[in-house]
């Protein structure tokens, strides 16, 4: 499609709204109230708060919405569009601002507005503005619009009235917050307080103790405030019209200690203990049988917060305003809740931005949870966070889990567990995904529930597993677009293994990006009944979770899926040794020893306190530790036998692979990959995925026992105890390049000769292009060179959308003589050259607006590389071609030509190109280069800078490499979805580019 007309496209309502006249001044439809963060006012008809804005008409006569338009960014007017909706004089409507796009009985446009500040705007059919709420910070709870009806815009509401008339009291302002100092944190002795006002317009300022919100009536502050022993300090400013300020807290944590980091959670007592709006309580209502259905803590009530993260170095690392929900199932019983830490632009962060788990990169929240430990609250008080813990490296979604101890409105409340909150959030965290434009669904007993989104596409899905044979290949084709397959067995896996007994039934939780290629995911969540506390060590879950039958908890309509995939012979054998593999790995005894100890020594020092608190003692604690250990130990060798059994696979062998010579190579099996001397269980006469792959500068040789084939993928099947190496030799390839050199595209109207590509070989070496491929951006759009193109050293070779155009105005030129039948996008396309085996040896991804010159869009100039040596990735490489070669030089060098001293074959510095492809998924190559031969490494960290996998560590003979990374650490265990630093250090310099995994 050509950029220019879809530009133009999006710009033509644009012009129209920033250029046309204004409306009159009399304009009859007006934007009259707004809220932008509401947590408990005008409900929708699901039930939901969201914002909204109500528009009133102020004319004499009937006005039909049809047409008209309502948006939040001035670039785009047109945003959302009213269906056909007669509104009376004096009468107004209320559009749910929610992102839900529906024109049915309620209104909901298709965005959302920010609190800390977004404009509202109205414009009439045609697109002309009639009305504007300019952008402010809107609090929780509060509206803002004009004041009376259809007056003057700028007041705020501490009570809006959506639907009715403004009448409540407006004010003019919000008043600016007072300043405590010093900050909260653990102090070793008696602090003093001051409390000042920056502004200097508070007319009186009043603060309290033990979290009560301050109120005009609170104590009057005159002088600095001493604290003898923990206490809350909160204070608060007022101005005569105005709204009060936010208030200001301090947590002041005396004679504390603690190896844990710590949250203090304030907030008005009131919004806790009260019974009629506190959400820590039963309440007045409630069901007096257990779970206690009606109670308080069973609603979906949200009530203001302050929190501050202080380090277990006593120092205040996070202080700000939120909402807090009790969260959780059954959990909400225990006298210990969890609550759900809700960040919105209404208390002032809209998210919290600091890296709280050290096993994932992401330092931006929207949604955490201080969870309660489940099931296994005042027990072990980890599993479920130390079973996610295990999916680290897993094509798997999974809470990152961190212990704190936690203080509420001051009073010590024990230790409980910071977690991800699974949700439309976290998708848009991890995955980029728009929070409005996904399916997640929940099924937590006999149905689901649809958190976002609907289930149209679910259903289908179920449908095609109850209605088709999953063992038939094409079947299973399909499957495989609708969910992603191997995200499906590690879920499965890691819920077998645990014995979650509270699972498939229940706690399950999957999503999927809604657009016509969306597949579904599953989330891991909710393994609190496992690892012993719900069935014995030798429980086959395996077996429970694909019995033909079912029952109460594994019920078919949840075995369903797995038990159909399971009947496919590809999927049943990656299935089988995927299982295997990680049992040798990641569920290994050692692996999971090592992590629980690791996991135990986090709570040591502070459970005892936790569990005094709650009435318990740290010996019941100790004791399930010892429980859990022992669990461990014994759980992979059942696991092992539950697999044999199920699949009537032959006795296990311990199977021996190694790497000859060591640091030559390795061995990628289904679910880890080997670089030393390792051994693994596995099955008598089951066969085995191995490929070999070589490191830089080495090349796979064969296999170490006789009759196997010198292929470096074969299918292994041990018949007893085996050991196997991998042989590498030295590579004797010699170095080759082809570089994408000239690039005509979009010619100018009176010089066209169609699109063209110039390839160059910069070497010494002829390099024979049979069965080499070209493409662009367009994987249907291929050409093939036949057998014995010879590209020549230091030669051209140009490629012709029609060479018969291309002679006519090149007669001086010889193009390769067939046409490759597919020109280039005229607003940027991607170029790309394939060696024989399917390996990218160069790409260009080019665009018409700078950085990239712009000039060969249509004017007559190519885009020339100024050095065929320069990495051709960069747009800095690259430049419009000059006279005397005003169109181009195809078949020489190019007229923008920057010559260097660098020999033929090498680069001028050490370069590492863009990763492609980028997002990758499961491979993706990284293309780097040396001036001269030398040490050269090439790592893949975490953003966290934590190291990952080297892919590259010796000394490297001069000129282009290229690397293949599997997206797996240095263990073998798969990196989940996420974006990952490649750092390449040759010659004294050090270069980085991201490589984003998408599973």
């Amino acid at each position: 499609m050509n950029r220019f007309f879809t530009l133009a496209n999006r710009l033509v309502p644009i012009l129209c709204f920033l250029l046309l006249p204004a409306a009159p001044a009399g304009a009859a439809l007006l934007i009259n109230e707004v809220q932008a963060s509401n947590v408990d006012g005008l409900a929708d008809e699901d039930g939901d708060y969201e914002d909204w804005v109500e528009i009133l008409n102020t004319g004499p006569g009937p006005v039909d919405l049809a047409g008209h338009h309502l948006s939040d960014n001035p670039l785009f007017p047109l945003r959302w569009t009213f269906p056909s909706h007669t509104l009376a004089p004096g009468n107004r409507v209320i559009v749910f601002a929610s992102g839900k796009d529906r024109t049915g009985a309620e209104l909901h446009s298709n965005f959302s507005i920010k609190a800390t500040g977004e404009p509202v705007l109205l414009s009439d059919p045609m697109g002309l503005p009639l009305d504007e709420l300019p952008a402010r910070w809107l609090p929780v709870g509060i509206s803002g619009g004009r004041f009376p009806d259809s007056g003057p815009d700028g007041f705020y509401f501490g009570e809006p009235t959506p639907g009715s008339v403004n009448d409540t009291e407006a004010f003019t302002g919000i008043a600016a917050p007072p300043v405590i100092l010093p900050e909260g944190g653990l102090y070793g002795g008696p602090v003093t307080a001051t409390v000042s006002d920056p502004s200097g317009l508070a007319e009186l300022i009043t603060w309290t103790l033990a979290g009560w919100d301050p109120g005009p009536d609170s104590t009057l502050y005159t002088d600095p405030i001493t604290l003898t022993e923990t206490a809350v300090l909160r204070a608060r400013s007022f101005e005569t019209g105005k709204l009060p300020s936010p208030i200001a807290t301090r947590s002041y944590l005396i004679g504390e200690t603690s190896e844990l980091p710590l949250v203090s959670v304030v907030t008005d007592p009131d919004n806790l203990w009260d019974n009629e709006i506190g959400i820590y309580v039963f309440g007045d209502d409630y069901d007096p049988q257990y779970p206690y259905h009606g109670a308080n803590f069973w609603q979906d009530w949200e009530r203001a917060a302050h929190l501050e993260y202080i380090g277990a170095d006593g120092l205040n690392i996070l202080d700000l305003d939120l909402g807090i929900k009790i969260h959780g199932n059954i959990s909400r019983t225990l006298p210990q809740k969890s609550l759900r830490l809700m960040m919105r632009g209404g208390y002032g962060a809209g998210a919290i931005e600091y890296s709280f788990f050290p096993d994932k990169a992401q330092d931006t929240f929207e949604r955490l949870i201080l969870r309660n430990a489940g099931s296994d609250w005042c027990l072990g008080h980890l599993r479920d966070g130390f079973a996610q813990s295990t999916a680290e490296h897993m094509d798997l979604d999974y809470q990152a889990y961190r212990p704190l101890l936690i203080y509420l409105n001051g009073e010590y409340w024990g230790i409980q567990n910071l977690r991800e909150r699974m949700d439309s959030h976290y998708i848009d965290t991890y995955f980029g995904v728009d929070p409005d434009s996904v399916d997640i669904l929940e099924e937590r007993g006999t149905s689901y529930d649809i958190v976002a989104g609907d289930n149209d596409h679910w259903e289908d899905l179920v449908h095609f597993f109850e209605d088709y044979d999953i063992s038939d290949p094409a079947n299973y084709a399909y499957v495989q677009t609708q969910m992603e397959v191997l995200n499906y067995s590690h879920y499965n896996i890691v819920e077998v293994f645990f014995g979650n007994m509270d699972w498939p039934r229940s706690n399950r939780r999957y999503w999927r990006p809604r657009r016509p290629d969306g597949r579904w995911r599953w989330f891991l969540l909710d393994l609190d009944m496992s690892t012993g506390l719900g069935e014995a060590v030798d429980f086959d879950n395996l077996a429970y979770a694909t019995d033909e039958v079912g029952g109460y908890q594994n019920p078919l309509w949840a075995t369903l899926m797995l038990r159909g995939l399971l009947d496919n012979a590809d999927y049943r054998f990656d299935f089988i040794n995927r299982y295997a593999d990680l049992l040798n790995s990641t569920l290994s005894p050692a692996s999971l020893e090592q992590r629980l100890q690791t996991a135990r020594a986090a709570l040591e020092n502070e459970i005892e306190r936790h569990q005094l608190r709650w009435d318990s003692s740290y010996e019941t604690w100790d004791n399930e530790m010892l429980s859990i250990l022992d669990w461990l130990q014994q759980r992979p060798g059942y696991a092992r036998e539950h697999l044999r059994q199920k699949f009537a696979l032959g006795d296990t062998l311990t199977l021996t692979l190694d790497i000859d010579p060591p640091g030559s190579g390795e061995i990628a099996l289904t679910a880890l990959r080997v670089d030393t001397l390792w051994s693994g269980l596995y099955f008598e006469g089951h066969p085995l995925a191995l490929r070999a792959e070589a490191l830089a500068g080495w090349e796979f040789s064969g296999w170490s026992e006789g009759g196997l084939p010198a292929d470096p993928e074969i299918l292994y099947t041990p018949t007893g105890p085996t050991q196997l190496s991998a042989i590498f030799e030295p590579s004797s390839a010699p170095d080759t390049l082809v570089v994408i050199n000239e690039i005509n595209y979009n010619s100018a109207f009176d010089f066209d000769p169609g699109d063209w590509v110039e390839l160059h070989n910069p070497g010494e070496t002829d390099i024979d292009l049979g069965s080499w491929v070209f493409k662009d951006e367009n994987d249907a759009h291929v050409f093939v060179f036949p057998a014995g193109t010879i590209l020549l050293a230091e030669d051209y070779l140009v490629l012709c959308e029609n060479p018969a155009l291309f002679t006519a105005l090149f007669p001086g030129v010889d193009p390769f003589p067939a046409g490759i039948g597919f020109g280039f996008g005229g607003g940027g396309d991607v170029l790309r050259v394939f060696e024989p085996d399917g390996g990218l040896h160069d790409l260009v991804a080019y665009d018409d607006v700078p950085p990239w010159p712009p000039e060969p869009d249509g004017t007559g100039p190519t885009l020339e590389l100024v050095n065929p040596l320069y990495d051709n990735a960069l747009p800095e490489s690259w430049a419009a071609s000059v006279d005397p070669y005003p169109h181009g030089s195809p078949g020489e060098r190019n007229s923008t030509y920057e010559g260097t001293a660098a020999p033929a074959g090498a680069p001028v510095a050490p370069y590492l190109s863009a990763p492609w492809p980028n997002p990758f998924n499961p491979t993706v190559q990284l293309r780097f280069a040396l001036p001269g031969a030398g040490p050269a490494h090439l790592t893949v960290f975490d953003l966290r800078g934590r190291e990952l996998v080297s892919l590259v560590d010796g000394v490297l003979p001069a000129g282009e490499h290229v690397v293949t990374w599997h997206g797996r650490d240095a263990k073998g265990r798969e990196l989940a979805s996420g974006v990952y630093l490649v750092l390449f250090e040759a010659a004294g310099s050090a270069s980085a580019r991201k490589a984003v995994l998408l599973r």
